[in-house]
């Protein structure tokens, strides 16, 4: 289970500037939690879906934000380096 967590913030990490695809990985954090019942984590990704096409659309995802209830909805992060390098490349 932790690993697929950690997949998952990894991969929300790399889909903020991707409107859809920043949903769809908070829809499977939500799926996630539901199959865990963690529910704390359910209830912390109601308002995520809702707010993750807009803020990728805006330009307002917070960067290195994991997307975890744990973590501040609005919380820029530390990029791990390998995935800094992945969205570097992206931008050039």
């Amino acid at each position: 289970i932790e690993s697929a967590w950690s997949h998952l913030e990894r991969a929300h990490i790399l889909s903020q500037a991707f409107a859809i695809s920043h949903v769809y990985v908070h829809w499977k954090m939500f799926i996630l939690a539901l199959r865990t019942r963690d529910f704390r984590e359910v209830i912390g990704q109601i308002p995520r879906l809702l707010l993750a096409g807009p803020g990728s659309i805006l330009n307002r995802a917070p960067k290195g934000n994991t997307g975890r209830s744990n973590v501040g909805i609005f919380t820029p992060m530390k990029v791990p380096e390998d995935l800094e390098r992945v969205l570097d490349a992206s931008c050039s």
